[in-house]
């Protein structure tokens, strides 16, 4: 995993490529990197294939959604299968 201060595309939180790793951009303190953006970034480089896109799902409670919501979100049986096969 790479934490950046500096700004990724699109101004996002967070950048997860398949069999690559996780990039974030750097919170004012390491208490404050959000652990459901990192779980969703996961899910990118486990491999998630979404139904919204290629990469995200369209329902609003999974956590692979594309956007961060107010609404609680976890994650879904192919998100937990992908990571799974990661510690394999």
């Amino acid at each position: 995993m790479m934490v950046t201060a500096e700004t990724l595309q699109h101004e996002i939180p967070g950048m997860g490529l398949k069999n690559q790793g996780i990039a974030l951009v750097a919170p004012k303190s390491a208490q404050d990197i959000d652990p459901d953006i990192v779980a969703h970034e996961l899910g990118h480089v486990a491999g998630y294939t979404g139904d919204w896109d290629k990469y995200h799902s369209k329902d609003v409670t999974n956590l692979m959604f594309h956007y961060i919501t107010e609404v609680p979100q976890s994650p879904d049986k192919q998100w937990c299968e992908k990571v799974s096969a990661l510690a394999k």
